[in-house]
């Protein structure tokens, strides 16, 4: 009996290194098969962890629209940049970004750039980090990313970081797909991959999922998942922050978009970078005849009661940015500015700013920057330096 065994276990010896050669060389031919998967023609990008994400040095002239080599809405940073230039990264949504036919050199970040020209040496350089359709939670986790991202020798660097807060759905009840990835420790992992495992051996679960991504064959797989967001459900698809207390659901939800909001400042704060949040009402609160046709038609559909006072939710979330920490500059004054002039100060959506109103966010900003005298102090600690 002796020596059939020793030629079975020859034999699945040899089965067993032909069959694992076999196995890589497939993987690998897997991956070549998909090399150019992704690399759809257009405005953005798949990601996973944002949902989607503008794509590098996209070009629309008709906008004078050129992003540079970070997907921002923005001239390129020189890679001979002065390294003492001072630099402030707006994140947010469309209205950061510039929707509705606004050019280029009509935002916001492009008429601050202008405002601070003479205020600093070498002139404050404001980078358009906005993405159309975001929220919090995936312009907070765009942030993080940036901080450190590195291309072609050029970091983004910046010394201020301003991140766009509202209090309606679109901000704080993320409805992409960037909501299936949940964080575990610092790191994102999908929410389907620890989905039902015993809380102490979640960190084995996402040590192997990390390892398996190695494989072809198993990004194929993961691939498969559907990477569309969802529709918000009728009932919170015009819901707005008030202090009336949530669903349990939606309230986990919210919870969410602040915690990711908490994991950017905790980034900036470890960079020594500062953040400020920009509280911006909704446009459905820029006037009281605006509020109260908000509150008395769109109740079903989330609104909160008729007797909320119009700029609560914007109270609310400075009260949250206090807790987490986080300075917090209300906006709510230019806002109801436009309300008095939507012609001149909004698109022809009358929901995003036009150049007007760009302009006017941006001195906004401006005086809140020179106000706190931070950018006076940022230069003169750089020319000693």
């Amino acid at each position: 009996m002796a020596v059939p065994r020793r030629f079975a276990l020859r034999a699945a010896a040899k089965l067993l290194l032909g069959f694992i050669p076999g196995v890589v060389a497939f993987d690998l031919w897997v991956g070549w098969l998909d090399r150019d998967q992704g690399s759809d023609e257009g405005s953005w990008l798949i990601d996973e962890q944002l949902g989607w994400a503008p794509r590098p040095y996209f070009e629309n002239p008709e906008l004078e629209t050129k992003l540079d080599r970070f997907g921002l809405r923005n001239a390129e940073i020189p890679a001979d940049a002065p390294p003492d230039e001072i630099r402030i990264l707006g994140l947010g949504a469309s209205r950061i970004y510039g929707a509705r036919n606004v050019r280029q050199s009509q935002t916001w970040s492009y008429w601050l750039e202008q405002m601070l020209a003479g205020s600093t040496t070498p002139p404050a350089r404001v980078l358009n980090g906005g993405v159309m359709a975001y929220s919090l939670a995936q312009a907070a986790r765009r942030g993080i990313r940036l901080l450190d991202e590195e291309r072609d020798g050029v970091r983004v660097d910046p010394n201020l970081v301003l991140i766009a807060l509202s209090p309606g759905a679109q901000t704080l009840i993320d409805n992409s797909s960037a909501r299936r990835w949940v964080r575990v420790g610092e790191k994102l992992v999908e929410e389907d991959v620890i989905e039902g495992w015993p809380e102490v051996l979640v960190p084995a679960r996402v040590a192997l999922h990390r390892a398996l991504m190695n494989s072809n064959l198993y990004v194929r797989h993961r691939a498969k998942l559907d990477l569309d967001g969802d529709d918000r459900p009728q009932e919170i698809q015009s819901w707005m922050l008030s202090r009336q207390e949530a669903a349990p659901a939606l309230a986990q939800r919210i919870e969410r978009a602040f915690d990711e909001l908490q994991q950017l400042h905790l980034a900036c704060q470890a960079r020594g970078i500062r953040l400020v949040a920009l509280l911006m009402p909704d446009s459905e609160q820029d006037s009281d005849a605006r509020w109260s046709h908000y509150t008395r038609n769109f109740a079903q559909f989330g609104a909160p009661p008729s007797t909320t006072p119009r700029l609560e939710g914007v109270e609310v979330m400075g009260e949250r940015c206090r807790e987490l920490g986080i300075e917090a500059w209300d906006l709510s004054v230019p806002i109801s500015t436009m309300a008095e002039d939507r012609k001149r100060w909004y698109a022809d959506d009358g929901l995003h700013w036009s150049g007007e109103g760009h302009r006017l966010i941006a001195r906004a900003i401006y005086e809140h920057l020179l106000g706190d005298g931070w950018l006076q102090r940022l230069a003169q600690a750089g020319a000693q330096d």
